[in-house]
């Protein structure tokens, strides 16, 4: 029988789990570290350890104030034969290889160390051994591994774009249309593990398989083929995008416009991630009592060693696609025509483009960044991490307003607040980068 869920925040403590600041880092470091030594692509376990971090965050239900990143996903996926944690399936992977880790972990300089920190922890390294960008975050969330959280609500493969902008609203995001968008890019690698219907209006089974042409680089590139994957399905045969995928490239839905900015800007979407992860880390937890916010987090162990997970040796990326527009859709109106949008909401992105009769479709569109890393024979593999300059503790990450919009390099570091924390990231307001 499913113990019943427990209500309330969990408070972030660090120093009341793990005795000081230093050691609560020293922890997340070692946290880190073990995830590079048992994350690959090999057996999945990289993909699915984040989206185990989804999976066990983002049951919290603002107005019922329960759930969150607690944790709990543990005991549900050892229930995970009742229908209720139905949604957990596939994640058994991730869940074998924690009940491994964390053991290990306490039994080598951390015995305080949580499975809910653990999770999210090894989500982020997922992250950037798949050449994706370093999320700083905090360490202290306490665990209800005894308890289980309400899924009932969680999103589905069918779920059109509303849908999933309600999830995430309901999950507590401040943004809950750009969580939607940004957070399905973690679609841009791994595989679909489970039967799903077709367009989710037929029974047939569309195939397991991995969601992109390229499943072991975490990018843009999810966005670029989830749009042309709409428009002209056959040039990607082995793609197995979800209804919830494609859904949010239709033309007039609120996730529209967010999407062709971000398949078309790279360091845009890194930038969006690293905010956006941070606050699905902390779903369900509150950071207040430590002197925190959901933004602040430290990078130890980001980056270190310097290692990526290599793709098998016979996978060869493909050349990239051009970007095409909807016909009925100016390209001014994605790349720079931001004045020629109606404002349909309070939210920035609740924006429609004038529907504004064209004669043809418009030049298609090529990523920069992705014709680049076709045309290179190797991509340079890895992340150098993104250090605090100056007299900011080892470690600490600042993550300004600040971003190079001209490069998809890791933005250069800024010197963290000084209170109350001293060394946390305070990512504050994110200022818009300009499309090119």
């Amino acid at each position: 029988m499913a113990v019943p869920p427990a209500w309330g925040k969990t408070v972030l403590d660090p120093v009341g789990i793990y005795g000081s600041l230093q050691h609560a880092r020293e922890c997340m470091r070692l946290a880190r570290r073990t995830a590079r030594d048992y994350l690959n692509f090999g057996d999945g376990s990289l993909p699915n350890c984040l989206r185990m971090s989804f999976h066990d965050a983002a049951t919290y239900l603002k107005d019922q104030d329960v759930g969150g990143a607690n944790g709990s996903i543990m005991r549900e996926l050892e229930e995970g034969a009742l229908p209720r944690f139905k949604q957990h399936d596939g994640l058994q992977i991730c869940h074998a290889l924690i009940k491994t880790a964390v053991p290990l972990m306490r039994a080598t300089g951390c015995p305080q160390i949580t499975y809910a920190d653990t999770i999210q922890h090894f989500a982020a390294t997922a992250v950037e051994m798949a050449q994706g960008p370093a999320v700083p975050l905090l360490m202290g969330r306490p665990d209800r591994i005894n308890e289980t959280d309400p899924v009932e609500h969680f999103s589905t493969e069918c779920f059109d774009p509303e849908q999933q902008i309600n999830f995430w609203g309901n999950s507590g995001f401040n943004d809950s249309i750009k969580a939607t968008v940004v957070l399905s890019g973690a679609h841009s690698i791994g595989n679909v593990r489970a039967a799903k219907m077709r367009n989710c209006t037929q029974a047939k089974n569309d195939g397991l398989g991995p969601f992109t042409s390229n499943p072991y680089k975490f990018d843009n590139h999810y966005f670029l083929e989830a749009i042309n994957y709409h428009q002209m399905p056959r040039a990607y045969p082995n793609n197995h995008l979800m209804y919830s995928d494609i859904s949010q490239t239709f033309y007039g839905t609120r996730t529209f416009m967010l999407l062709y900015k971000y398949a078309q800007n790279n360091t845009l979407f890194f930038q969006d991630w690293r905010t956006e992860f941070q606050e699905l880390s902390m779903l369900g937890v509150s950071p207040t009592q430590a002197g925190y916010t959901i933004h602040d987090g430290f990078c130890d162990g980001c980056g270190e060693p310097e290692s990526v997970a290599w793709p098998h040796p016979s996978f060869a990326a493909p050349p990239a696609l051009p970007l095409f527009f909807p016909p009925d859709v100016p390209a001014s109106a994605i790349t720079g025509g931001v004045a020629t949008m109606t404002t349909t909401g309070p939210n920035p992105h609740q924006t429609r483009v004038p529907g504004a009769s064209v004669a043809a479709a418009p030049a298609p569109m090529v990523d920069a960044a992705a014709s680049a890393t076709a045309a290179a024979p190797a991509p340079a593999m890895g992340m150098a991490p993104a250090e605090a300059a100056g007299t900011a503790p080892a470690g600490a990450v600042a993550m300004g307003p600040a971003m190079a919009a001209a490069s998809d390099a890791p933005p250069a570091a800024e010197a963290p607040a000084a209170a109350p924390n001293a060394g946390a990231v305070r990512e504050g307001s994110v200022a818009t980068a300009s499309l090119p």
